[in-house]
């Protein structure tokens, strides 16, 4: 077997199969890191010396990033149940240096035994199936047993992902999960299906359910009638006890406060603190009342000191405030901010309309920009406006929009390369979104090979695998032959 090493985000690289028509690597090489927003926030809630149970590593993306933060005085258990998967797992592991990572070769069940393992192209999709040729014979265990067997024990996180297995796995684990007090995270859509089952179980031991928002930092309680955004893919569970710790790290709500009023121009006062509204002709900072109001509550969202409860309930009124004005002032900047707020709400179906709106009314000759505002993009907080106010604002919504319309170009195909090749002609063309446009154009068959690029030629903070790029764009290949190692 052949695969590449690829840098990630973290510092950690994975090994993945040496071919773009494999997920994972798709996916790694175009955003260096999963697509996954739990991600990020899994590596800011661990430290060092705690002890995690990744169930469904795959190729070990979560397992080696939480193995990286909780250190050697930790330790990670990675279930996996494919041999070919396990190998790659393996190898990762070995390159990174991770001995505090034990691999346990099996699949997760309700009951104990032999069985079958679907062989996907992609190995994200393997399942438990009752037979079949594309399939590979498993152990399979209960995480009651695997526990016992392996003394797994004082868990702090446990992320559970076994493709539709989920529900049989912690009807397996019911002494585990009474006894053990972790935050889990688990898979709650599995293609179009949302189990929402597997919330009421998680109840049903004493667990509540969360989900992540913001720029991933906060979980917020979730009732049994809340309605899931169609891109929600995880939820958390945990105690009291769990939830008390990390509610008195600022990581978790369990109810919003009362509104605690927000102070009066404290909107434009951020705003002008930005380096981007010096791009603003004076005369255009004295703000519409309409957009005002949510400016104001906007900044006290982002402001990181204030009551957390108080900060997502004035990220829900910029969002229902903004959300009711756009269909009576369908203007750049309200749908700007918009997207940004439904966004970090975990509203990403409404983000992408009005992102698509923004787009629209942007298009249209003499629109013009009369009110400060936000990037759709957060980036974009940092990068100050060149020149014409509606093309930075514009290239903030098509790169918001690319990374929201889908949670990679490996599901969209071909159709956000319109607005990647705009983008790249404008003064805010950037490495990652030339990724995206590279690989969306070999997927959908308009280019037989990586092209040379100014942008992926540097390795760069937002760019870790430049080797990649160059070398295969020397090559005029997709997958550089120096760089391919052998997967014993």
């Amino acid at each position: 077997m052949e695969g590449i090493q690829v840098r990630l985000t973290d510092s950690t690289a994975v090994t993945v199969p040496a071919s773009l028509d494999c997920l994972s690597t798709y996916v790694l090489l175009e955003q260096e890191d999963w697509f996954e927003k739990e991600l990020p926030f899994v590596r800011n809630f661990l430290r060092p010396g705690m002890r995690a149970l990744d169930i469904g590593a795959n190729y070990g993306v979560y397992s080696v990033g939480m193995a990286n933060v909780i250190g050697s005085s930790g330790h990670v258990w990675a279930v996996e149940p494919s041999d070919r998967t396990c190998r790659f797992l393996r190898h990762t592991l070995i390159h990174n240096k991770m001995a505090h990572v034990t691999v346990q070769q099996c699949a997760l069940s309700d009951r104990a035994g032999r069985g079958r393992l679907s062989m996907r192209s992609n190995s994200e999709l393997n399942s438990l199936v009752e037979g079949g040729e594309s399939s590979e014979e498993v152990e399979i265990d209960t995480l009651d047993r695997l526990a016992a067997r392996l003394a797994i024990q004082g868990i702090d996180f446990v992320k559970l992902d076994a493709e539709g297995e989920e529900m049989a796995i912690v009807s397996g684990g019911s002494e585990f999960f009474h006894a053990e007090d972790p935050l889990v995270m688990f898979e709650v859509k599995h293609g179009q299906q949302v189990n929402l089952e597997l919330a009421t179980a998680f109840r049903s031991y004493g667990y509540q359910i969360y989900r992540l928002i913001g720029p991933p930092a906060l979980l917020v309680s979730v009732d049994p009638d809340f309605v899931l955004d169609g891109f929600e893919l995880n939820l958390f569970a945990c105690k009291d006890s769990r939830a008390t710790l990390l509610e008195g790290r600022g990581l978790l709500l369990r109810a919003p406060s009362l509104s605690e009023g927000t102070e009066l121009g404290v909107g434009t006062k951020l705003f002008l603190s930005q380096v981007f509204a010096s791009g603003w002709p004076i005369t255009r900072i004295a703000t519409t009342s309409a957009l005002l109001e949510s400016l104001d509550t906007y900044a006290h969202w982002r402001q990181v000191e204030a009551n957390t409860g108080g900060r997502f309930g004035a990220l829900q009124s910029t969002f229902a405030h903004l959300d009711a004005t756009a269909a009576r002032m369908p203007r750049v900047e309200v749908f700007s901010l918009l997207a940004r707020a439904a966004l970090e709400l975990g509203r990403r179906g409404t983000a992408i309309l009005a992102l698509e709106a923004l787009l629209k009314v942007a298009s249209r000759h003499g629109a013009a920009v009369a009110d400060p505002t936000w990037p759709a993009a957060r980036r974009y907080d940092s990068i100050p406006v060149s020149g014409d106010l509606l093309t930075w604002l514009g290239a903030a919504a098509v790169e918001a929009l690319v990374s929201s319309s889908e949670f990679s170009g490996f599901f969209s195909g071909p159709k956000m390369l319109t607005y990647l090749d705009w983008l790249r002609a404008t003064p805010y063309a950037s490495a990652p979104m030339e990724r995206r446009r590279q690989l969306q154009q070999l997927q959908a068959g308009l280019t037989a090979a990586i092209q040379p690029s100014p942008l992926l030629s540097v390795t760069a903070p937002e760019h870790l695998n430049s080797e990649f790029w160059r070398c295969a764009a020397r090559e005029q290949t997709t997958m550089p032959a120096g760089l391919v190692v052998t997967i014993a």
